[in-house]
């Protein structure tokens, strides 16, 4: 283990042996279908231990815990077992989850970025108790935010954004000065070019130039807003995945289709001249970029060959 995962892991098993273990109740707890719209659902990648939801935003990790007895005191210590189990499979699976075109958080350099207290935003979801095991085994949900200030991408997000600002962008329509509809969203549809979801990925033209990143979303209130979702057809029976059927888009999705290159990063979204120009010089379609109204049509996920966590 690396010093910079050395430090991350104490802070982590620090913060979660200081708190009691409890669940939190699932009607406040933000779900991955919110603003969704219809025929649409999040695209989760399934990894050994977890999984990661990347249009809500979370990792949901899984830890087991084994009482010696049937006693309160031996389920107590059970479900903090649980607990630090879940927070080593966090660990690993944050450390796999791409950044963005360069490299996943495992390839961040110590001293780079502070990560201790990486997992403070943790919440356990579920905790879910097998009497009949013998013996008794406990098993501990926890979710870890991927966005907000307590959020996995907060320990990279001023370096994002400076990144971010020093590339060359085509200029966009000017702001409107109000908010976009939150049922209103530019739809990318990435089916068949094996596009990989990432926290800050960038669309581009085929020539390169940048539309939309990190530094065009604007961020409310010093909070850290994700930048794109990444979702699914809610149906995959009616066609293949790949097809690219015709969407039922109505009046508030304005769907564009992404370009495969070879020379583009795995994580890149890259659209046609013609799309890109459309976009930047609409009013309203800009003013959609800028508050994060962007949905990426993938694939339907595989199970993804991880470090498998500790279980």
């Amino acid at each position: 283990m690396t010093p910079r995962s050395v430090c991350f892991a104490v802070a982590l098993w620090a913060c979660i042996i200081a708190a009691p273990v409890q669940a939190a109740d699932p009607t406040t707890q933000p779900t991955s279908t919110t603003a969704l719209p219809k025929g649409f659902k999040p695209h989760v990648t399934s990894v050994p231990g977890g999984k990661v939801d990347w249009a809500s935003g979370h990792l949901l990790v899984e830890g087991i815990g084994k009482a010696r007895g049937t006693d309160e005191q031996q389920q107590q210590m059970a479900e903090r077992a649980a607990t630090v189990v879940a927070a080593r499979n966090a660990l690993a699976l944050a450390a796999g989850i791409q950044i963005n075109r360069y490299g996943r958080f495992s390839d961040v350099r110590d001293g780079t970025v502070q990560i201790e207290g990486l997992l403070k935003g943790h919440l356990a979801v579920d905790v879910n108790w097998d009497p009949a095991a013998k013996p008794p085994s406990c098993t501990i949900t926890l979710s870890v935010p991927l966005w907000g200030i307590k959020g996995l991408s907060a320990t990279v997000f001023e370096e994002e954004r400076q990144r971010a600002r020093s590339s060359a962008h085509m200029p966009i329509a000017g702001s409107q000065g109000t908010k976009a509809s939150d049922d209103e969203y530019l739809l990318i549809d990435c089916r068949g070019t094996h596009i990989e979801p990432c926290l800050f990925p960038i669309i581009i033209n085929s020539d390169g130039r940048v539309l939309y990143d990190a530094s065009v979303r604007r961020q409310y209130h010093g909070g850290i807003l994700q930048t794109v979702r990444y979702v699914e057809l809610d149906d995959q029976t009616a066609s293949g995945a790949t097809s690219r059927p015709a969407l039922d888009t109505g009046d508030h999705l304005h769907v564009f289709k992404s370009q495969a290159l070879k020379r583009s990063s795995k994580t890149d979204i890259v659209l046609g001249r013609g799309d890109v120009l459309r976009i930047a010089d609409d009013a309203r379609l800009s003013e959609l970029l800028r508050d994060g109204q962007v949905l990426v049509l993938l694939d339907p996920a595989a199970a993804a060959q991880a470090i498998s966590p500790t279980r």
